[in-house]
């Protein structure tokens, strides 16, 4: 698989919801951004590197992301993406100077742009980066354009190690910078080894109950789904709630067709659950996609905690039922699912 995340930022409004964040007083705003969706916005006061995806370990990674700065740093330059290793150093950097331009920074070294970017409308930026001490790349693209490279030793000391993916750096007094449609992935496997170019991401909700739907609803005079038809999250307000092992659970989503969109080539589809515990002990579940009743599980089993939701994802490059491409027409037979795989009191 190549994918690792993607996120549009639209069906949820507060961070922590999705991404591992280490201040407390980190609350960046969801703005309206692009197509009609949401769009992350910094607050004027971040915490040093404190949005951050964490993956298994990889030697190679490309990401893309929407980017719109309302105007350039005041009097230094500001990092606005990041990858680091397993030791938390920071390893690949892209920071955006107080005229404009960008700079990417690895292994000690940095290159920057030519042409400043222009604020006030949307760039999509994306990198590519390995991790090697010798013939690695740090490639950075700007509306589809290569605009500055680095290639040699581009580590500080560990080879094939890249475990997390961070944004929204420290700015105290910055522009207000907006962050949307972000993509992440690896480079491996035949399908998504490369740039995807300026991408959208659509969030498509429950529209029906599906298969098997075994789960208690709060709402037990309406169908499963309608306790879950949130295009954001909504806390306790409705909810499907379950202990027994094996009890599933998975509903028929939107399609593109009920979002008036006309899609052209789809990189792939993203399953995304949010779940908290309230019970004593621990559960875990896997999340699932179903193909003409037959379920697909991701391979990763995740324990949720008991204070707060929190979303977790599965995502595949392509159908699941037969390795092929998505089409609008996969895309809208496919539906989402959630099954208890373990629990213990």
């Amino acid at each position: 698989m190549s994918l690792i995340f993607i996120d549009g930022f639209d069906h949820y409004n507060e961070i922590r919801e999705k991404w591992q964040v280490s201040n407390s007083l980190d609350n960046p705003t969801f703005e309206a951004g692009r197509f009609g969706g949401q769009a992350i916005k910094k607050q004027f006061q971040n915490a040093t590197q404190s949005q951050k995806q964490t993956f298994a370990s990889q030697d190679e990674i490309f990401f893309g992301i929407a980017f719109k700065a309302p105007g350039f740093p005041l009097s230094t330059s500001e990092s606005q993406f990041r990858l680091e290793d397993s030791n938390n150093l920071v390893i690949c950097d892209v920071r955006l100077n107080t005229n404009g331009t960008l700079q990417i920074v690895a292994g000690g070294a940095g290159s920057t742009t030519v042409a400043p970017l222009t604020n006030t409308q949307y760039h999509y930026i994306e990198v590519h980066y390995t991790a090697k001490n010798s013939g690695g790349i740090a490639e950075l693209r700007v509306d589809g354009v290569v605009v500055a490279s680095l290639t040699g030793d581009t580590t500080l000391g560990l080879e094939d190690d890249i475990i997390v993916f961070g944004f929204m750096d420290d700015g105290t007094n910055s522009p207000r910078y907006l962050y949307d449609d972000l993509y992440i992935l690896n480079g491996s496997g035949s399908e998504n080894n490369g740039y995807l170019g300026d991408v959208r991401i659509t969030t498509l909700a429950p529209r029906a109950d599906g298969n098997r739907n075994e789960w208690t609803t709060n709402l037990p005079a309406l169908p499963n789904f309608r306790a879950v038809f949130e295009t954001v999250l909504a806390g306790d307000s409705s909810y499907v709630e379950s202990g027994l092992i094996g009890a599933a659970e998975d509903y028929d989503n939107d399609g593109f067709v009920d979002r008036l969109i006309a899609p052209g080539e789809i990189f792939g589809v993203q399953v995304a659950n949010a779940t908290r515990r309230t019970a004593t002990g621990s559960i875990s579940f896997k999340n699932e996609m179903v193909i003409a009743g037959v379920r697909f599980s991701d391979d990763v089993e995740y324990t949720p905690g008991s204070s707060a939701y929190f979303i977790n994802t599965y995502i595949r490059d392509t159908d699941p039922s037969d390795s092929a491409t998505w089409t609008e027409a996969k895309v809208q037979d496919a539906g989402s699912g959630i099954v208890i795989t373990a629990k213990v009191t």
